[in-house]
């Protein structure tokens, strides 16, 4: 059974009905009455054809309430409809949450963007130890992602004990002993462009950011728990959002249960007890969509960090080898290539042919059975977040491009 924990893929998979704006839109909003209805029917058709139990979207214009939706149940028996207070697990799109962290702390001298994981541990991972926190941050680094480079050994010992609670030592050690370094050789790499070298490559690796959230309880003196209430939730008003990889997601209040599909077997499995903590810097927060779209809305405006430490959080590496930079290279201002950061992804716009005077900012995110994007539409000043309750059918990718080319729809040029 695969295990969808948070993977940076943007195919990232995803019965009753429940209609709902969290705000009523104001005359001026840019969702009318008659908006909100094919919205709808765009949302509903979605989770039909993909058997999602739940679903959640909101929608944030410039200078408007956000517009929240959704369809579906919490539970598969479709008894408890999904409301706007309904939270989720976000998986990977935590790692801009995370990353932002990091950025603060080398704001304030705390960590460098050079210090490398010899510094900070010594000789505890002598073939990771000339990595640096850049590398790390733009998934640059040797590391071996232990949630989807190992060929399901990982998979295995969480699924066999998914309530254990991981520490980040144990994980690091773990990814450490079955690897350690990414290679061009195990097909279960989705980006076959593996750093040989640490800043020469490319390849996703949630190891980066356990490293990450090591790092920064060692500079701050304070729990990654604590820094992330204390630096972003609070701060931003995330009133729904919790980060508690010790806890039981499934005792958080408004929860909503996660559902495990594995078209191998055709069989969906309720797995809302699973830990976090598996995940944690990588991927444990839980949040409704309105939250996510807050999260997007902040970090863009200004309100997270200070310019440059946001200039370094925007500064992209090509993903893959294209016409004017190769994987793990800074990619050109107005690149076409798809591009990573600091938890965050920069890809050209919806439209077909987009021009370069537009890019979508987006993240995925998957856990054992909720999936989430958040995209920021830079062009239009637009911000869309999604969830749903179901890991192994969907792709929420493809919904947020079809919701938003209903508002900007490709343009003759």
């Amino acid at each position: 059974m695969k295990i969808y924990f948070p993977i940076l893929v943007f195919a990232i998979l995803v019965l009753s009905l429940s209609v709902f704006a969290q705000q009523s839109p104001k005359p001026n909003s840019n969702c009318d009455n008659v908006c909100i209805e094919k919205i709808q029917t765009i949302i509903d058709n979605y989770r039909k054809k993909h058997n999602v139990p739940g679903l959640q979207v909101t929608l944030s214009f410039a200078n408007q309430p956000m517009q929240v939706f959704g369809s579906g149940s919490k539970t598969i028996d479709g008894k408890n409809p999904i409301d706007a207070n309904s939270l989720f697990e976000i998986g990977s799109t935590t790692k801009s949450f995370s990353a932002a962290i990091v950025l603060q702390l080398v704001k304030e001298g705390k960590i460098k963007l050079d210090d490398t994981i010899g510094k900070w541990f010594g000789d505890d991972y002598p073939s990771w130890k000339d990595n640096t926190v850049n590398d790390l941050l733009n998934m640059t680094s040797t590391t071996f992602d232990y949630f989807d480079n190992d060929g399901g050994i990982f998979e295995k010992a969480y699924w066999q004990n998914p309530t254990h609670i991981w520490t980040t030592k144990e994980l690091n050690d773990f990814c450490y002993q079955e690897g350690p370094s990414c290679t061009r050789d195990n097909p279960k790499i989705h980006t076959p462009f593996c750093a040989q070298k640490p800043g020469q490559g490319w390849s996703y690796s949630n190891t980066n950011y356990i490293l990450l959230e090591r790092i920064v309880e060692k500079a701050s003196g304070e729990s990654f728990t604590e820094l992330m209430r204390r630096r972003i939730l609070e701060p931003l008003q995330l009133t729904s959002a919790v980060y508690d990889p010790k806890r039981n997601p499934a005792t958080v209040k408004n929860f909503t249960n996660a559902y495990h599909y594995d078209p191998i077997t055709n069989k969906t499995e309720d797995v809302s007890n699973f830990s976090l903590s598996a995940a944690r810097a990588a991927g444990a927060i839980i949040a409704n969509t309105e939250d996510l779209a807050k999260w997007a809305r902040a970090l863009f405006s200004g309100k997270v960090l200070a310019p440059a430490e946001f200039e370094r959080m925007t500064k992209v590496v090509c993903m893959q080898p294209g016409a004017d930079c190769q994987a793990g290279e800074t990619a050109p201002a107005l690149s076409k290539v798809s591009g990573y950061s600091c938890g965050l992804m920069r890809f050209p716009g919806f439209e077909v042919n987009a021009p370069t005077s537009n890019f979508i900012w987006a993240h995925t995110g998957g856990s054992a059975g909720h999936g989430s994007i958040f995209a920021y539409d830079v062009k239009n000043n637009f911000v869309l977040a999604a969830t749903q309750n179901l890991i192994g059918s969907g792709n929420l990718v493809s919904l947020a491009r079809e919701i938003d080319l209903l508002f900007f729809p490709d343009e003759k040029r």
